[in-house]
């Protein structure tokens, strides 16, 4: 993932968004299907198709080869909410209730 140009991810049924979020931290633009968990999660920072066409996955990928990220995506939102620590404690939690 290190040297690519970034993340052609079309999935409709992804569940939770790992790939986004791997494509975040190596700072690579991602290619997303519209109306998923991905969308929400990588905001502005991937390049939204329909998964369902071939042709709209297609212009995507062309994007996805002629943008460059507008900004590092460590200022991106979903770091204050995905970080390893955040997501243990509420783990934590969840299996065994709060402290």
């Amino acid at each position: 993932m290190k040297y690519s140009s970034g993340i052609v991810f079309p999935s409709l049924y992804e569940g939770f968004g790992i790939p986004v979020l791997e494509s975040i931290a190596f700072n690579k633009k991602i290619l997303i299907s519209k109306g998923t968990v991905c969308e929400e999660i990588a905001g502005e920072f991937g390049i939204s198709v329909d998964g369902n066409c071939v042709e709209s996955i297609s212009m995507g990928y062309l994007l996805l080869q002629n943008q460059k990220p507008k900004t590092k995506h460590s200022n991106h939102k979903s770091n204050l909410y995905f970080d390893c620590s955040s997501i243990g404690n509420q783990l934590q939690e969840c299996l065994f209730g709060p402290d």
